[in-house]
């Protein structure tokens, strides 16, 4: 997911805006990344079924791992609203990112 950060005093960037505007998250149906709330803040989620998205996601986790990081944790992911617009054209389902084209790109969902 991607939130706002702009009251972080350690900010390095806006990776939110960032992805908001290269066309990376889920979509609601006027086309606007789709909020969702979340506690105290409102984030979107990334659209794995676009092809830039996870090259995008790729290159930040090169980054990182050259930085020293070790791990990654992506929260909240599990709660792709039903009605949200994916890249794909295709509606959200239990097994939308359980295809074969995913798995052999070495995207696997729910997977730990």
């Amino acid at each position: 997911m991607g939130a706002q950060t702009d009251e972080k005093a350690n900010r390095q960037s806006n990776l939110f805006d960032d992805a908001k505007e290269k066309g990376l998250l889920i979509s609601d149906a006027s086309g606007a990344p789709y909020m969702i709330p979340n506690t105290s803040f409102e984030a979107a989620m990334m659209d794995l079924t676009n092809p830039e998205t996870r090259q995008w996601i790729k290159g930040l986790m090169y980054k990182m791992a050259k930085t020293g990081v070790r791990g990654w944790m992506a929260d909240f992911g599990e709660s792709l609203p039903f009605d949200s617009c994916l890249h794909s054209g295709k509606q959200f389902s239990e097994d939308t990112y359980m295809t074969d084209e995913f798995q052999s790109q070495g995207v696997h969902w729910r997977k730990s």
